[in-house]
């Protein structure tokens, strides 16, 4: 197995014998998600054929309160009790597995926990491992006026969840009221840059703009050159799945939001895209809309 790119993996299962099988499996980690429940954990299916037999068991170890399904699109799953820990499992027939797992560790009452090991005496050293939560400070963003909005049409991102992304643009544009957007639609190459006039909140205009993008072709960020674009803040929509050309877009001192809803995103870039100029990076696979936008 070998990771391409962005968030995606490819491999090869061979030898096959004739009339005979193989058995697979495919095993991985990852860090879980803090959001102010808790602690989120998410496993996204995406297959594409139907498959005979299905059968999916989870089991959260040592834990005392019970998992809280969020984020989760499977129907009838549900934790039970079992000794010191939560179970949930099901199985399925005649089942395309194509829905996202998705649950949370609540938050317990003991946020600060902290356990010392005694070295060997020889050493002369012990250890210490401190788990805690620090409390968060917010300060209130101002509210841009000007924003170029970089929205991605190549054709890796015709299967992004445009309807999150509208929502999200809709409670944002409302909450600044009055802005002017300036759309630069791009893949490998830029394909327009329309201006758009927002006033109490509308934007139909622009909406209708979205609706219909055409999604083709490959992915250059080295089309984009922030430095000639003045504004207050961009906001770029995209997979960070650049596979043509220049790879790498030319930022500016403005800060750039990034947004993406696509699971084969290229996290790592549009992360880094969003951290090095000051900006954020907005998932919208397992960020609602209001923790998104701060309300």
């Amino acid at each position: 197995m070998k990771k391409t790119k962005g968030n995606n993996f490819k491999a090869r299962v061979y030898p096959i014998p004739a009339n005979g099988n193989k058995r697979l499996i495919i095993a991985y980690e990852q860090e879980l998600i803090g959001i102010n429940s808790g602690k989120l954990y998410l496993l996204p299916l995406q297959f594409k054929d139907k498959l005979d037999k299905f059968n999916l068991k989870v089991e959260v170890f040592k834990q005392k309160v019970k998992p809280v399904l969020e984020n989760n699109e499977l129907a009838n799953f549900e934790f039970q009790e079992w000794n010191d820990s939560y179970i949930a499992k099901k199985e399925f027939t005649n089942y395309i597995a194509d829905k996202q797992l998705g649950f949370v560790l609540p938050n317990t009452k003991n946020i600060y926990a902290s356990f010392i090991e005694k070295a060997d005496k020889q050493i002369n050293d012990d250890y210490f491992y401190i788990n805690l939560k620090p409390e968060k400070f917010y300060a209130e963003k101002k509210l841009p006026k000007n924003i170029y909005l970089l929205y991605d049409v190549s054709s890796s991102v015709a299967k992004k969840d445009s309807l999150k992304e509208i929502e999200l643009l809709d409670k944002y544009f409302k909450k600044i009221g009055n802005l002017s957007v300036n759309l630069v639609s791009f893949s490998n190459d830029i394909h327009s840059n329309n201006n758009f006039i927002i006033k109490n909140g509308n934007w139909d205009q622009l909406k209708q703009a979205l609706s219909n993008p055409g999604y083709d072709g490959a992915t250059q960020f080295g089309c984009l050159d922030l430095s000639t674009y003045p504004c207050d803040e961009f906001l770029l929509i995209s997979d960070g799945m650049s596979n043509f050309g220049q790879d790498e877009m030319k930022t500016s001192t403005t800060p750039v939001m990034v947004i993406s809803s696509t699971q084969s995103a290229d996290f790592s870039t549009l992360k880094y895209i969003a951290s090095s100029t000051g900006g954020q990076y907005i998932n919208l696979k397992n960020t609602t809309i209001d923790q998104a936008i701060g309300n």
